[in-house]
């Protein structure tokens, strides 16, 4: 399946062990722009975990987005790819508007929902790690993300939505405005 990126900020997004950062690290590899990936883990290791979880969050919001509309600001960033776990369709309405309104970003948004079937998934778990508590989280977060409450059926408003269902199978083009273009 093809994956045109023509808007400078990309999200990606799906439950845990979807292929959203494999995706993401092609995404910059093939760039021929300059390409800055955010993603949703490496934000959460800067937050204190030793604080109540209402704390927690609070905390980890205010540094992805503080970081989010820093990148958004910097001239010389061609492509932003964001890898984001937002899976409830009201988390990831919010997460776009904060983006829009405190980032300042008005161009449309290239969304990548990610939508691998059970054997993908479990394979890719498989991949990551063997902790129960860590797999029934990731199975969890899969019929949230399908259900009624999640973003994967829902429309966005300000995205061009791209649904993969293998990301090991996506051919990237390139329509970046300004100097990000793919040669």
């Amino acid at each position: 399946m093809e994956l045109k990126i023509k808007n400078r900020l990309v999200i990606i997004n799906g439950p845990s062990c979807s292929g959203k950062s494999a995706l993401a690290d092609r995404i910059q590899e093939e760039c021929s722009g300059k390409c800055v990936i955010i993603g949703h883990d490496d934000i959460l290791e800067y937050v204190d975990k030793n604080q109540p979880q209402e704390k927690i969050d609070e905390e980890f919001r205010g540094l992805y987005l503080g970081t989010i509309c820093n990148a958004l600001s910097m001239p010389d960033i061609d492509l932003l790819v964001l890898d984001s776990l937002n899976i409830e369709i009201k988390r990831l309405l919010a997460f776009i508007s904060l983006i829009r309104l405190v980032g300042e970003y008005r161009d449309p948004i290239t969304l990548v929902k990610m939508n691998i079937d059970a054997k993908l998934h479990d394979e890719f778990i498989r991949k990551r790690t063997n902790d129960p508590y860590f797999i029934a989280s990731a199975k969890s977060q899969v019929v949230l993300y399908k259900g009624i409450e999640g973003s994967l059926n829902k429309s966005i408003p300000y995205c061009d939505t791209t649904v993969v269902k293998d990301p090991r199978d996506v051919t990237i083009t390139y329509d970046l405005p300004k100097k990000g273009r793919k040669k």
